[in-house]
């Protein structure tokens, strides 16, 4: 599953945003995933992941959901996604993080951009989950 994102790169104005997992409007992922692999990440908190129960989850879990990162809390299946972005058309004095986090127990992906704020870019956010078809 892959997001675009714009950066405008009005000095000052920076980037900080998510995309959730809610089921809201899009960018979401639950909305956006299509049944299969992602799908089944994407309703965790709806139907649980592995050792992970339904209901509200921990960073640390959205950790293990959404960048594979297991040092905090383990699912027990490790058919998890991987986000990683790739930045074209920009300053490379811009840099982009992507770090996974919780909204009131709703996993979510953190995006923020530092560097050389002055310079419009724009960024692939790409999900993929390992050995998934029609992701």
């Amino acid at each position: 599953m892959r997001y675009r994102l714009n950066y405008d790169g009005v000095p000052g104005t920076g980037l900080n945003t998510s995309i959730p997992s809610v089921g809201g409007a899009s960018p979401d992922l639950l909305t956006d995933s299509k049944p299969g692999a992602m799908k089944r990440l994407a309703r965790a908190v709806l139907d649980g992941f592995g050792r992970f129960a339904a209901g509200a989850k921990t960073t640390a879990q959205s950790r293990a959901l959404w960048q594979s990162d297991y040092s905090g809390a383990d699912p027990g299946i490790k058919q998890t996604a991987k986000a990683k972005s790739t930045l074209f058309g920009a300053s490379t004095q811009l840099q982009l993080t992507l770090s996974a986090d919780v909204n009131a127990g709703n996993p979510l992906i953190r995006i923020t951009v530092f560097g050389d704020t002055s310079a419009a870019a724009n960024w692939f956010v790409d999900f993929v989950v390992d050995g998934a078809i029609g992701q």
